[in-house]
């Protein structure tokens, strides 16, 4: 009887250890985060979001433009080993990581910053983002 019992301790203690080998812990923790120009948030204990500017090139209130504009959110997703720039804007409102397998962050402001004038500088634009492991 002690045979079966050590080979089937040894099969479970094996069928355990290839469970944990699968699984795999998730590179960032699901949220909801505002940011701020030049403002870095870590995301998981290896990867953060570093929110670097805002292009905003709408029309000032007080001209009259050919073309309306757009903001665009540039972002840096940085790992252990690698980083990565990208854009978020309007009509391409998410970003998949290739670098870091499973981070996907998708805009997530709703109302933009007021229209500046054109002898205004451009106010900082801060930022809602949603994080989530795909």
């Amino acid at each position: 009887m002690n045979v079966y019992r050590a080979r089937y301790l040894t099969l479970a203690a094996a069928c355990f250890l290839a469970a944990c080998a699968t699984i795999r812990e998730a590179p960032v923790n699901d949220a909801t985060l505002t940011l701020q120009p030049q403002q870095t948030l870590a995301l998981g204990e290896t990867i953060s979001l570093r929110y670097e500017r805002a292009d905003d090139s709408r029309c000032p209130q007080d001209a009259r433009c050919v073309w309306a504009g757009i903001i665009i959110y540039h972002f840096t997703l940085v790992g252990k080993t690698a980083s990565e720039p990208f854009k978020l804007d309007i009509d391409q409102p998410a970003f998949e990581s290739k670098l870091l397998k499973g981070v996907r962050i998708v805009l997530a402001t709703t109302e933009p910053p007021p229209v500046r004038m054109s002898n205004q500088a451009p106010p900082p634009h801060p930022v809602t983002v949603s994080v989530t492991n795909i």
